[in-house]
């Protein structure tokens, strides 16, 4: 279980008091000033019913603005639940690039309003959602992690799904066997052998989502090449650790801009990249082919598939064509 990972799932702060969400049924019918400011500019409409004071908005970073709909839009509803990669956000979990919609499932048995009466920027899913997979957080009610799990690999796949298990599992707790019984309390539903097979490739080791996510494509794409994938690899007698190892000898590190932020590490930046450059060395003596990949390059696509996977298969290819 990856402490570091732990640090990384923080709950959904209350953007209704944070970002200061107006809730416009509430406004008194005689009070024009929030309408007149809404006419003006001065507030952002999120969904028909919650506004946002745009200079507020425009300071918020993309991730930000994504929790903020969400809020807005568990806000609005009476019935529905948040579910899949909102109900991720709310609990902390964190999910890969950006998001398209909220999402939200009427409780009960499969139903979902007409396409017609969906806000914009939301999507319903249906699905039989039961009371017993509902819980309460800051006032918004979002399916518990083990179904959320399940929504997430089944609405948008196993690589998306393993980077919430991997989250899931750092959870105090948490264990694959706990998990896949919660998910057999789900029932048959569609989809159920795709969190499944999530639950199995996730690994509870890795140490931040931009890890997870990375294995998450490794393991899930078509690279024939590949033999074997192993995490936290430690090295020289423990005194270095590398994320990802692949066919024995290829270093896969995965980290993100901060790490040069002067602050995350507690290194400025200069001695944080002389340090990494000493460390690449050693471990390129020791025989390792390096790869390093960030966010954009798991992001970015090269045809169906991402800049990162592009990478990887060329490293493999190369290092067979070094062995023949």
């Amino acid at each position: 279980m990856s402490e570091k990972l732990r640090e990384f799932i923080k709950p959904m702060r209350d953007w209704k008091t944070a970002a200061h969400l107006i809730y416009l049924p509430a406004v008194r019918l005689g009070d024009s000033t929030i309408r007149k400011a809404i006419d003006a500019g001065g507030y952002l409409r999120l969904c028909p019913e919650v506004v946002v004071p745009t200079h507020i908005w425009n300071g918020l970073k993309p991730w930000e603005k994504d929790e903020v709909r969400i809020q807005a839009v568990g806000m609005s509803v009476d019935k529905a639940v948040l579910v899949g990669r909102s109900a991720a956000r709310v609990h902390g979990l964190p999910v890969p690039h950006g998001d398209a919609y909220v999402e939200l499932n009427l409780p009960g048995r499969n139903r979902r309003p007409p396409k017609k009466q969906w806000p914009t920027g939301v999507r319903y899913w249906s699905a039989h959602l039961g009371e017993e997979n509902v819980v309460e957080r800051n006032g918004l009610r979002v399916t518990d992690i083990p179904r959320t799990l399940v929504d997430i690999a089944r609405r948008h796949g196993v690589e998306e799904a393993i980077v919430t298990c991997d989250a899931a599992l750092s959870l105090k707790g948490a264990t694959k066997q706990m998990l896949a019984k919660r998910f057999d309390d789900v029932g048959p539903v569609p989809g159920i052998a795709l969190a499944r097979e999530a639950l199995e490739l996730a690994d509870p080791r890795s140490e931040s989502p931009l890890e997870s996510w990375g294995r998450a494509q490794i393991v899930t794409a078509d690279l024939p090449e590949l033999i074997s994938l192993d995490v936290q690899v430690p090295v020289l007698g423990g005194k270095h650790r590398i994320d990802q190892v692949l066919n024995g000898s290829i270093a896969n590190e995965l980290h993100g801009d901060v790490k040069y932020d002067g602050a995350t590490t507690g290194t400025d930046a200069v001695t944080q990249m002389k340090k990494d450059r000493e460390r690449e060395r050693v471990l390129q003596n020791e025989g390792y082919h390096m790869l390093h990949a960030g966010y954009r390059h798991l992001v970015r696509k090269q045809g169906v598939e991402s800049e990162f996977i592009g990478m990887v298969r060329e490293a493999l290819r190369a290092e067979r064509r070094k062995a023949a």
